[in-house]
């Protein structure tokens, strides 16, 4: 409530506003590490927001910006897919951007946070021997 005074008299006047709120719950850099196996269709991340709005308008969509040419996420449910064979060789990290929008008609709000996919390597090449003929001497009593 405010209290004023105008041409000498006292009044007083109130006003009501709403503020709409959207929350992510990750951090803005959240991290996560994947075996370079892992396999396509496997969900390795949930993203979750809130919107206390009620109705559709407090309904929350989600998408990567840009769209990701490895990864999906599920509009409605935040889920984070692998939709392409990981190779650790060709690129080592991710970094996403996560678009959380809410569903309200006349003032959508949306909010980014970053997701950074780091891919741990595993031995998937075979060995390549280049200065051939490798010999070496075994005596006949060691156990092997």
């Amino acid at each position: 409530m405010l209290a004023c005074i105008r041409n000498g008299t006292y009044g007083s006047f109130s006003n009501t506003a709403w503020a709409s709120l959207l929350f992510l719950s990750f951090y803005s850099h959240e991290a996560v590490w994947l075996n370079l196996n892992t396999p396509v269709g496997r969900s390795v991340f949930m993203v979750n927001a809130t919107d206390p709005d009620q109705g559709t308008g407090g309904s929350v969509l989600f998408s990567f910006q840009p769209p990701s040419p490895f990864f999906s996420i599920d509009g409605a449910r935040g889920t984070v897919t692998v939709i392409r064979p990981l190779d650790y060789e060709t690129t080592s990290a991710y970094q996403l951007t996560v678009n959380a929008t809410d569903q309200d008609k006349v003032r959508p709000l949306s909010r980014l946070a970053n997701l950074a996919i780091t891919i741990t390597d595993v031995q998937d090449m075979d060995p390549i021997f280049t200065n051939l003929p490798y010999s070496t001497n075994i005596e006949e009593d060691v156990p092997l």
